[in-house]
């Protein structure tokens, strides 16, 4: 048994020339490609792939994230009288508790935990936003009335970020190449 030829296609529908010239679509193709791939962007507008400014309260790691917050409390909401908060300080205060759940992500911290944080952040930010005209104001009732209120949030923080950095910095058991004890007549050098 024979096995059957391969047809052809039948190209009697497709106009001349067109099926045959591979190299008019490369060209199409590569042309279209480029001119997708390139943006004109007005001179008003920043150019989005130049850069990405972060700023420089932005905390390396979801610890000195914690530490940054328990600091600026300290400033915002002083155990005693204190000097006026600046808007800048304020955003930047809130801006941390904005990053905080993503630098938790970068640890190794399971999600019963993280979702732990995520709830205690938005308390936290509900918070701050309630008091955020008193703290500006520099009135001492609204700034004790904010550190009660936020005290809790932080502490949950700082008991999660002992998990955190249990799981990163855990130590490794390597196991020892000598004995614990060698004799005390062995040599050091091999015989």
């Amino acid at each position: 048994m024979r096995p059957p030829a391969l047809r052809q296609p039948n190209l009697e529908h497709v106009p001349a020339g067109w099926y045959g010239n591979r190299a008019v679509r490369v060209v199409l193709v590569a042309v279209s490609l480029l001119l997708a791939g390139c943006q004109v962007s007005t001179p008003d507008e920043p150019e989005e792939h130049a850069h990405h400014h972060i700023p420089g309260h932005y905390p390396a790691t979801y610890v000195v994230a914690v530490r940054n917050l328990r600091h600026r409390l300290d400033e915002l909401a002083p155990p005693r009288q204190g000097p006026a908060v600046t808007p800048a300080r304020l955003e930047q205060f809130a801006d941390l508790l904005q990053w905080l759940p993503g630098l938790a992500l970068e640890t190794d911290m399971t999600q019963q935990p993280w979702t732990r944080l995520s709830e205690s952040v938005r308390r936290a930010e509900a918070l701050l936003d309630q008091y955020r005209e008193g703290l500006l104001a520099a009135s001492s009732e609204q700034r004790q009335q904010f550190r009660e209120g936020f005290e809790p949030e932080l502490a949950l923080w700082e008991e999660l970020q002992a998990v955190a950095t249990d799981q990163i910095f855990r130590p490794v058991d390597i196991p020892s190449q000598t004995p614990p004890n060698p004799p005390e007549n062995a040599s050091l050098t091999a015989p």
